[in-house]
């Protein structure tokens, strides 16, 4: 894979500092062309990326919403951020419980501010930041090369790596072009991305003050909904009033702001209410039915060979990992399992990873990679049924009698806290 990286330019003193010069009511609209390489086809697609100035704080500075439709017709993802003139970002704390919120990095890279840099930024919900690492002066204003930074676990399982060039001009204070690739060194895919200003509007205050509260929202709703990982419903008239309640909720924004970005937002991600809730309404009566329950009785090896057996782990809190290489948000979640793991340490707690790759191989590269202070131990997906599990990562707790007490299914921004608060109720 040929990446765009950052080594092309020198690194260069600026003689005037730049800085990015946008006021509140501001809107920069994007095109974004991207060619993604996933298999022997490339697949191509156009949409849009809108900047919006929805406010400004002398000490966090600029407060940007984020308007994704990278996917032309499909649902925007949405996002709130600071950012300062010299282009270092902190998301807001809507967007960190949201899980999922816009943060196109790549259009407000950090801009030199004296010496020779390297200029960093801020960092996303999954660790990825950007760093500039050189920077001249064209025809078309201040080219900047950068690279990305993706987190720890994904450089190093999956070797994701990235480099582009962005075009910021000091006049307008604003970046006006961009040319990146990102992919895996390890798999085959990448994607390739040409964006480019192709409108730059002023609007009023009220306008502003609309779509941040729309946008806040919008994010507040979607947190709420992804807060319900760990939901258990007892039947299916729970669900129903979840269901309710929550499509009441995003219906109000979606025809309060209709047209506008956050009514977009909340009609597509109504769809996705219904048939999300109910499978929570599955999940919650698979583990229901095993809460309680004994743990089954295995002996299990652990990567090395050394039988663990679970007999012998009476008495202490038990917390599984069951995961394997393939799926991203198990290595995302692993840095998070560690520091859980040291936060309960001296405690009477155990942790295992539980994995089901198929080849040995596989679980040894991670293990070698991420170096988790607990053992895994060799299982199989039909193993993991008897847990309860059906997707991945799922994070089952054992008590100290060896029932299964507690669980928690999929990542979260907090998982850490998560674990940390569901095993020190079984310590109690």
């Amino acid at each position: 894979m040929s990446l765009l990286l950052a080594a092309v330019l020198p690194l260069v003193q600026v003689s005037s500092i730049p800085a990015y010069k946008l006021e509140p009511g501001a809107e920069l609209v994007y095109q974004v062309e991207t060619e993604l390489h996933y298999g022997r086809k490339p697949m191509t697609r156009k949409g849009k990326i809108s900047l919006l100035v929805l406010g400004k704080d002398e000490e966090k500075g600029l407060l940007l919403g984020v308007v994704d439709q990278e996917g032309g017709g499909r649902t925007p993802r949405l996002g709130l951020l600071w950012l300062s003139p010299k282009g270092t970002f902190r998301l807001h704390d809507l967007t960190a419980r949201a899980w999922w919120g816009g943060c196109p990095m790549e259009l407000f890279p950090p801009l030199p501010a004296g010496g020779k840099g390297p200029w960093k930024a801020g960092k996303d919900i999954f660790g990825k930041s950007l760093v500039v690492t050189g920077a001249e002066k064209g025809e078309e204003g201040l080219v900047l090369a950068f690279r990305f930074r993706f987190s720890e676990p994904e450089e190093k399982v999956y070797g994701w790596k990235g480099g582009g060039k962005a075009w910021f001009d000091p006049k307008e204070g604003c970046v006006t072009k961009v040319v990146y690739e990102r992919g895996s060194d390890r798999y085959p895919r990448s994607t390739r991305a040409k964006v480019t200003l192709q409108e730059r509007k002023a609007h009023s205050p009220e306008w502003a003050s609309s779509q941040r509260s729309a946008i806040e929202a919008f994010l507040q709703g979607q947190a709420k909904f992804y807060s319900l990982g760990s939901w258990l419903p007892r039947d299916e008239k729970e669900v129903a009033a979840k269901v309710k309640e929550m499509k009441a909720f995003f219906e109000k924004i979606a025809k309060g702001h209709e047209g506008a970005a956050a009514g977009k937002a909340a009609r597509g991600f109504l769809s996705r209410i219904e048939p999300s809730l109910k499978r929570r309404l599955d999940e919650a009566k698979r583990f229901r039915g095993i809460l309680g329950r004994k743990a089954p009785d295995l002996v299990l090896p652990d990567l090395e060979g050394k039988k663990h057996a679970f007999a012998d782990f009476r008495g202490k809190v038990v917390v599984l990992d069951f995961w394997y290489r393939g799926c991203g948000w198990c290595i995302r979640s692993m840095p998070m399992v560690m520091d859980a793991f040291s936060r309960l340490s001296g405690k009477p707690v155990l942790f295992f990873g539980m994995n089901v790759d198929k080849k040995l191989e596989d679980a040894l590269f991670v293990e070698k990679t991420m170096k988790p202070p607990y053992p895994s131990l060799r299982t199989d997906k039909d193993t993991a049924k008897k847990f309860g599990v059906r997707g991945y990562p799922t994070f089952v707790i054992l008590d100290k009698e060896g029932r299964i007490a507690d669980f928690k299914v999929g990542w979260a921004a907090d998982l850490s806290d998560i674990l940390v608060k569901k095993v020190t109720r079984l310590l109690e």
